[in-house]
C-alpha cells in the first residue's frame, strides 16, 4: 500500500486522466438512458389504454361514407329485410378504406343486425343483414366508427319500415263487465281488438258478434280500424243475471264479453203461459177445434205485445197450410199422441198435448187431387188441384170454396165416383179406383169429363189422388 503522500501525489499527477474518465462515464449514462426510454413509455401508454384493450388502428383513415343499398325497405316485423345493408368506406383521397371498421347500431325499433361491427373489404364495402324489431312502424340504424385519435363519429343512418304481421290474437278491449236492465242496451259499446303475435294492431279484419240469452248486437259484424278495434252495441236479453256475447274471427280463438241483466222494468216480458188449445182430441185428417194460444206477461202480470213466440214439434203429422197462425188452419194426419211446444227465448217454454183418433175406413183420409184437362182433339186445356177429405167413404170438404163436391168410394173394390158442381150449367164427373199401395198408402186415379153449355161435346181429362 502506498503511503498517503504517494497517493496524493498520484492523484495530482493523474488529474487529466480523471476528467477524461468522468466525461466518458457521462456519455455512457446518456446512452443507457436512451435505451431505457421505450421501456418506460410503453407501460404508461398501456395504462392510458386501460391495460390490454385492442387499440390497433388501420393504416388508413376513414374520410367519407357512401350508402350503396338496403335503405328505405319495408318488411314484416321480426323478419330479416330482403336486401343486405351495403355501404362503402373511402379515404380522404377517395380510395377504399380497406380494413377500416364500421359499426351498424340499431337506434330505433328494437331490431338487430347479423354483424354489428364489419371491416371494409378490399373495395371498401361493408355489409350486414338487418332483422326488424317487433313493433310496427319506422326503424333506424346509425353508421358509426372510431377515429385514430379515439374520437367517435356518426356517418349517417339507414331507415326501414316494419309492417304488422298477420292477425294472430283477438282480445277483449272495451265494454266488458257492464250491467243494464233486461232487454235494454248497455251504456257503453263493447270492443274487441285484433293484433298480430307481437301486439301490433291489425286493420281491416272482420269480427263477428253473437249475443246469447236472447240479446242482440246492433251490428253482427264490424271491421277493425287502424288501432285494431271493432265494436258494436249490445242489448241484453231477458234472463236476469250474467249474460254473454261472443266475438270471433275465423282462424283465431274467440273471446267472450260478460254483462249482468238486472230486474226489468214494467212492460218487459218475463213469463209465458198457456191460454187455450191444450189436451184436444181430434179425428185424423181434420183440424183442431181450438187454436193453441199462449200469453206473454211482464213481472206485474200485464200482457206484452210484439214478443216472438216459436211453436215447434208439429212436424210429426201436422200440415200447416199457409203457415202457422193458430191451430184451426192445420190438419193432423198421423194418429197418436202429439206434443207441440211454444217458447220465448230467454223466458221459457210451455207444451200442448194433442190426441189424434184414427179413421175406421181404409181409404179415408185427406187427399190432394190433381186434374188435367184436354179437348176432344187432344189439345191441352190446363190443370188445377184441390184438397178433399174422404170421410166414411164419402168425398167432401173442398178447400177452394167455389163449388161443392160429392161422391163415394166402394170399399169392396175401391171404385169411386165423384162430381163437382160449381153452377147449374157447369159440372165435372170423375170416375176411377182407389187402392192401397205396397206401403199401405191409399192412392187413386181415373178420368174426368167436364160439361159446359158452351162446350156441347164436353172436355175430357185425368185425375190423380195422393193422400197426405
Amino acid at each position: 500500500m502506498l503511503p498517503l503522500g504517494s497517493r496524493v501525489a498520484l492523484f495530482k499527477a493523474s488529474g487529466e486522466e480523471v476528467l477524461d474518465l468522468a466525461m466518458r462515464m457521462e456519455g455512457l449514462f446518456r446512452t443507457l438512458l436512451a435505451a431505457l426510454v421505450p421501456w418506460l413509455v410503453v407501460p404508461s401508454f398501456l395504462a392510458g389504454c386501460g391495460g390490454g384493450c385492442d387499440c390497433e388502428q388501420p393504416d388508413v383513415e376513414l374520410a367519407s361514407l357512401e350508402i350503396v343499398d338496403g335503405g328505405g325497405q319495408r318488411g314484416p316485423v321480426a323478419q330479416s329485410l330482403t336486401k343486405a345493408l351495403v355501404v362503402r368506406l373511402l379515404t380522404s383521397s377517395g380510395t377504399p378504406a380497406t380494413g377500416q371498421t364500421l359499426s351498424f347500431a340499431v337506434v330505433g325499433g328494437g331490431g338487430s343486425v347479423f354483424a354489428r361491427t364489419v371491416a371494409a373489404d378490399s373495395a371498401g364495402y361493408a355489409r350486414t343483414q338487418w332483422t326488424l324489431g317487433t313493433v310496427a312502424g319506422p326503424q333506424r340504424i346509425e353508421l358509426r366508427s372510431v377515429g385514430s385519435d379515439g374520437t367517435p363519429n356518426v356517418w349517417g343512418s339507414m331507415d326501414a319500415t316494419a309492417t304488422r304481421g298477420p292477425p294472430a290474437m283477438l282480445t277483449v278491449a272495451a265494454g266488458d263487465g257492464q250491467s243494464a236492465e233486461q232487454m235494454q242496451p248497455l251504456a257503453n259499446p263493447i270492443g274487441a281488438r285484433v293484433t298480430d303475435r307481437y301486439g301490433n294492431p291489425c286493420e281491416g279484419v272482420t269480427v263477428a258478434f253473437a249475443a246469447g240469452s236472447g240479446g242482440s248486437a246492433a251490428s253482427s259484424t264490424a271491421t277493425s280500424d287502424t288501432e285494431g278495434m271493432a265494436g258494436t252495441q249490445w242489448t241484453l236479453g231477458l234472463p236476469i243475471g250474467q249474460q254473454t256475447l261472443e266475438a270471433s274471427v275465423p282462424g283465431l280463438s274467440s273471446v267472450s264479453f260478460a254483462a249482468t241483466a238486472t230486474t226489468a222494468p214494467s212492460g218487459a216480458p218475463v213469463a209465458i203461459s198457456k191460454v187455450a188449445g191444450d189436451q184436444q182430441i181430434i179425428r185424423q185428417h181434420t183440424q183442431m177445434s181450438l187454436a193453441m194460444n199462449v200469453r206473454v206477461t211482464d213481472r206485474l202480470g200485464n200482457g206484452v205485445d210484439g214478443i216472438p213466440v216459436t211453436f215447434s214439434g208439429y212436424g210429426n203429422g201436422w200440415t200447416a197450410f199457409g203457415g202457422f197462425s193458430g191451430a184451426p188452419e192445420s190438419y193432423w194426419h198421423v194418429a197418436g199422441e202429439h206434443t207441440v211446444s211454444a217458447s220465448v227465448e230467454g223466458i221459457g217454454t210451455v207444451s200442448f198435448n194433442v190426441t189424434v183418433v184414427p179413421w175406421g175406413e181404409p181409404f179415408d183420409g185427406f187427399y190432394l187431387i190433381q186434374f188435367t184437362y184436354y179437348s176432344r182433339t187432344g189439345l191441352s186445356m190446363g190443370s188445377y188441384s184441390s184438397r178433399l177429405l174422404l170421410s166414411n167413404n164419402d168425398w167432401s170438404s173442398s178447400d177452394d170454396g167455389t163449388g161443392s163436391w160429392n161422391g163415394f168410394v166402394q170399399p169392396a173394390d175401391g171404385a169411386t165416383t165423384l162430381s163437382y158442381q160449381v153452377k147449374p150449367n157447369w159440372r165435372d164427373e170423375l170416375t176411377g179406383v182407389m187402392s192401397l199401395n205396397a206401403y199401405g198408402r191409399a192412392v187413386g186415379s181415373g178420368t174426368i169429363i167436364s160439361y159446359d153449355m158452351d162446350v156441347p161435346n164436353g172436355v175430357v181429362g185425368t185425375w190423380i189422388a195422393s193422400r197426405f
